[in-house]
């Protein structure tokens, strides 16, 4: 397919790139809107076999659009909500991007279940809007999850070339690209002001943020510990190889699990950890 094409040429000439100028290369709009106007980037419905249907950016998301069915992406992070989700339960998506998971998620608990999804990055936040609106049980927050309320700079990445995504900026780091200012919710406090359900099951995915959200729950986790679903980003942030070591010493069991596929070789490491 020439858009394919295209697009494979583009993440080619930006693998020549100085690394601090990459994020800018995949992140500025002036190149989303060239393509949108040559007709490669457009709005689809992508299908997945398990009952939903998702709205997505055939470039913004280009990585969910390679898959003709959704229910083969990142398999055993599915097939582990599979069994650990049952109806009636309470679910968070942290980190949910256009809402692949969090659909699942809000099929699997049904009505009488809650789904709750944190996406920060205002485009993606859009689309995921768009497609939990026909689920009932599922709230959906334009927010980043982190230690403590307040806001952080927010930097997007991933757009022409991969699935867009945003990640938190850390003091002190030269960035390279577009941004902005979002809030941020600690899970303690979030549940207590809102008056929620404890989460029985959580699934991050927050580009190297991630202990920064076990920070943000230490009362969720003593008092209602859930299942968490992790996926770990060490190459962003080196501390979260300690996490499985952490959980472990707060009484979880801990297991790593692939979604590594044909289609998507670059998967990274995820751990399941449940509460002994």
């Amino acid at each position: 397919m020439f858009s394919s094409f295209v697009l494979d040429t583009l993440d080619g000439l930006r693998g020549l790139l100085p690394p601090k100028f990459r994020q800018k290369a995949i992140s500025d709009s002036r190149v989303h809107a060239l393509l949108s106007a040559v007709g490669i980037a457009n709005d689809t419905l992508l299908h997945s076999s398990e009952g939903f249907s998702l709205e997505a950016d055939t470039v913004l998301h280009r990585s969910f659009a390679r898959f003709q069915d959704l229910a083969l992406y990142e398999p055993a992070l599915a097939g582990s909500l599979r069994s650990h989700l049952k109806e009636g339960m309470v679910a968070y998506d942290i980190g949910a991007n256009i809402g692949v998971h969090t659909s699942r998620m809000a099929l699997l608990v049904g009505p009488g279940g809650r789904v709750v999804a944190f996406e920060p990055d205002v485009r993606n936040y859009e689309y995921l809007r768009r497609n939990l609106a026909g689920h009932q049980c599922a709230l959906v927050e334009d927010c980043a999850v982190a230690e403590k309320t307040g806001s952080v700079d927010l930097v997007h990445n991933g757009g022409v070339t991969g699935t867009r995504i945003g990640q938190i900026i850390k003091q002190g780091v030269e960035t390279v690209g577009n941004g902005h200012r979002t809030r941020t919710v600690s899970l303690d406090d979030y549940v207590l002001s809102r008056s929620l359900p404890a989460p029985d099951l959580i699934k991050i995915d927050v580009e190297g943020a991630e202990f920064r959200v076990l920070r943000g729950m230490t009362r969720l986790l003593g008092d209602h510990p859930p299942i968490i679903l992790c996926e770990l980003h060490p190459h962003l942030e080196s501390s979260v190889s300690e996490i499985p070591s952490f959980l472990s010493r707060l009484g979880y069991v801990v297991s790593k699990i692939s979604n590594k596929t044909e289609l998507n070789p670059g998967a990274l490491e995820m751990i399941l950890a449940v509460p002994a």
